[in-house]
């Protein structure tokens, strides 16, 4: 009896640990709700992995932020902020209002970070909502965003079909 116990605890170890410990990452979901793919100075990036908007506020404004990263190490993130979302529409991203465009991306072998994110000295963006019913928003974006570190600008424009979180 000793021993069947044994045995069973060894096993239901063994597969909690394969299970675990699997390296595989979430397949991609271009085309069903979850989607946040942009593309950043010509190379196109997926932000697959646990991307998401969300219903909140920005300095007591209402707002919707929207998150991705392109993978499990999240090595390239994306993150947008609109204000005064009032529905389907075309909203300003310009780095003066309260509206703003954020990307980083890391080198995994040295750990440095880059991030641009939307200011003043960037031309005005575009967020636009072609579809926002029930808890699902749908559309795309363009903006322009420059170097926190090395003031390089680059443009960033991409499509969105997400779940809201209230």
């Amino acid at each position: 009896m000793m021993k069947k116990i044994q045995f069973l605890f060894i096993l239901s170890l063994i597969t909690l640990i394969s299970f675990s410990c699997s390296d595989k990452e979430p397949e991609q979901n271009i085309n069903k709700p979850g989607a946040f793919v942009a593309t950043i100075d010509g190379e196109t990036i997926d932000f697959y992995f646990e991307p998401y908007a969300v219903s909140t506020a920005c300095n007591d404004i209402p707002c919707l932020r929207f998150e991705g990263r392109s993978g499990a190490e999240g090595n390239e993130e994306i993150s947008i902020g609109i204000v005064n979302v009032t529905g389907a529409g075309t909203y300003v991203i310009d780095g003066i209002s309260y509206s703003y465009g954020y990307y980083a991306t890391s080198s995994p072998e040295t750990g440095i970070v880059t991030s641009y994110g939307t200011s003043s000295a960037t031309e005005e963006g575009f967020f636009t909502i072609t579809s926002y019913e029930g808890n699902n928003i749908k559309g795309n974006f363009s903006f322009s965003a420059v170097g926190y570190d090395n003031n390089e600008v680059i443009s960033i424009s991409g499509t969105f079909d997400l779940e809201v979180i209230e």
